[in-house]
């Protein structure tokens, strides 16, 4: 199959799946990638995959049900988290499994001073996603700036 027609298989499942901009960025922090374009041939087959599987189980009718906005913000804050730590070299870019995921709730449970991860408030997550984002765009910045200037 063709990467094209893969990338379109990709965005018409994860519509059928009522998976949102958040889930489809941390698919794609999975693989250590951006955007979709960016994956390989094989790793959107594998996604693909893994979807169509998930459409099975689901029974096909699969709708977006509208979520709680404080748990799509915690889904971001996941990202947020799970990007800061690849960059950090504290946990793998690609591919988080059981392990890499306790630890970026730990993380993010930790830094909102909470003991469960679906007790952090929404206005908490904003500002928890705010500070990640910045100290992983910090972390990159300076690793650009040292791969440049060498």
């Amino acid at each position: 199959m063709k990467k094209k027609q893969l990338i379109k298989d990709f965005h018409i499942l994860l519509h059928r799946l009522g998976i949102d901009e958040i889930g489809k960025e941390g698919i794609l922090a999975g693989y250590g990638v951006d955007s979709s374009t960016e994956l390989s041939e094989a790793d959107l087959l594998e996604i693909c995959n893994r979807l169509h599987e998930e459409l099975r189980k689901r029974g096909q009718e699969a709708k977006e049900s509208p979520a709680d906005p404080a748990e799509k913000e915690r889904k971001r804050l996941k990202v947020a988290v799970g990007k800061l730590l690849a960059a950090q070299g504290k946990i793998k870019a690609d591919g988080w499994g059981i392990v890499e995921w306790d630890t970026i709730i730990g993380v993010a449970c930790r830094a909102a001073r909470v003991s469960r991860f679906a007790d952090i408030p929404l206005s908490k997550c904003r500002g928890l996603i705010y500070e990640f984002n910045k100290q992983r765009e910090a972390i990159e910045g300076a690793r650009n700036y040292v791969n440049n200037n060498q």
